[in-house]
């Protein structure tokens, strides 16, 4: 059976609003209606609600979909119920097979493996796809990390609490050794191995050393060892339009509260609006224009609102460091940007994201100018927590779509 105990954070609530706010910020332009009661239906753009499930009780959650309808009252509501099961099926499905923490009847997921150390298990097609995927970016060395599934896990106890300042590492000692322990020992990778066993069969065995166990032992976390972490939310997002271009249903946009977006095939129109901080308070910065297939991940280390959950800053000094879920694998914040964008023209979400990580873990201004400026993939821009000016830093294919949000934000290019 699956994990059913839980509390919930009162911080959630605000949590809401501010995913509110960003999907407004990110559909501008785009009018969008509920769909609630039985009323007469015109044609228009609807968010789409997938019903209440016991067994994944949080499948919903962090997930938005709104779908473009025309014709008739009649034909809206009919198709609005195919859409409703289709995205609420493929979304559980997706949910349940990424889920790190949690195992189901007769499912085999990510959790199946971190509870089978050292055993051969057999996963999907799908889910094979993904932690290969995932271990090879790991290898890469550069802020991302599969097995990093207990390092965030005990960051992420933090980010939860009510008074999340008193267990910064800043000024908690006992926290920051946690910290740079953990972080330590998972990113020496000879502590982990995913061995493909079989790859016709899609056989994987997690294998992990006995010193990384009794780290974590000695430190009270579970071993909770593959998690997609910071990159879960993308190929999430990616299973789920997938199967929705698959059943046909491809005429509307995705979002997370974690910053991303994914036009599907058959929408256009409207505005992404890239999102930053100026004196204290989130502005519009850029704006791009939505077109079909379009992806995008947007970091930030600011809230959008005073007291949203997993956000908060803390003062060491004259220096303010900014906290927030997008950790590096390294344990550490490099305190460099303030917010990051890239977008693909192509629907490359997972690589959209991966190269904000890739961005978020660099330790210098020079050095993310460097990276975003070398690539030809993304249209990525961003700005600098240093900067007393509003500048909006874009590669040359950024330069030639995004235009400013006309909240005093510039855009200069990268040399």
């Amino acid at each position: 059976m699956n994990r059913t105990d839980f509390s919930v954070n009162p911080k959630h609530v605000k949590l809401r609003t501010a995913a509110f706010l960003l999907a407004l910020a990110i559909a501008v332009g785009a009018f969008t209606y509920a769909i609630t009661g039985l009323g007469r239906k015109s044609a228009g753009i609807y968010e789409i609600s997938a019903s209440r499930d016991e067994e994944a009780p949080f499948y919903q959650s962090g997930v938005t979909f709104h779908y473009s309808f025309e014709g008739s009252s009649g034909a809206i509501k009919a198709l609005t119920n195919e859409v409703s099961a289709a995205y609420g099926a493929s979304l559980k499905s997706a949910y349940i097979l990424l889920d790190s923490e949690n195992v189901y009847d007769n499912r085999v997921n990510i959790a199946t493996l971190n509870r089978s150390i050292g055993q051969d298990v057999q996963v999907t097609p799908e889910l094979f796809d993904i932690l290969t995927d995932a271990c090879a970016k790991t290898q890469e060395n550069v802020g991302y990390n599969v097995f990093a599934g207990a390092l965030y896990k005990e960051w992420n106890s933090i980010l939860i609490l009510l008074d999340p300042d008193d267990f910064d590492p800043t000024v908690n000692r006992d926290e920051a050794e946690r910290i740079a322990a953990l972080a330590e020992a998972t990113n020496d990778l000879d502590n982990f191995s995913l061995e493909i066993v079989d790859r016709a069969s899609c056989t994987l065995r997690l294998d992990v050393s006995q010193s990384y166990l009794d780290l974590l032992t000695e430190l009270e976390i579970d071993p909770v060892i593959l998690d997609l972490n910071l990159l879960r939310d993308a190929y999430k997002l990616s299973l789920l339009a997938a199967d929705l271009e698959a059943g046909g249903y491809g005429d509307g946009y995705l979002v997370t509260d974690s910053g991303l977006f994914l036009s599907l095939s058959g929408f256009t129109g409207g505005e992404f609006c890239f999102n930053s901080y100026f004196a204290g308070a989130p502005l519009p910065a850029a704006l791009s224009p939505i077109h079909p297939s379009m992806a995008a991940s947007q970091f930030r280390v600011f809230p959008y609102e005073e007291d949203e959950p997993y956000y908060y800053a803390i003062a060491e000094g004259e220096h303010t460091h900014y906290r927030h879920p997008y950790l590096p694998a390294s344990g550490t914040y490099p305190d460099v940007l303030t917010a990051s964008v890239c977008i693909s023209s192509t629907g490359d979400l997972i690589g959209a994201c991966y190269e904000n990580i890739r961005l978020g873990a660099l330790t210098g201004a020079d050095a993310v100018a460097a990276l975003a400026a070398s690539d030809s993939d993304f249209l990525i821009g961003y700005t600098l927590q240093a900067d007393t000016e509003k500048i909006v830093y874009a590669n040359a294919q950024a330069l030639t779509v995004l235009t400013p949000a006309d909240y005093g934000y510039q855009l200069q290019g990268l040399s």
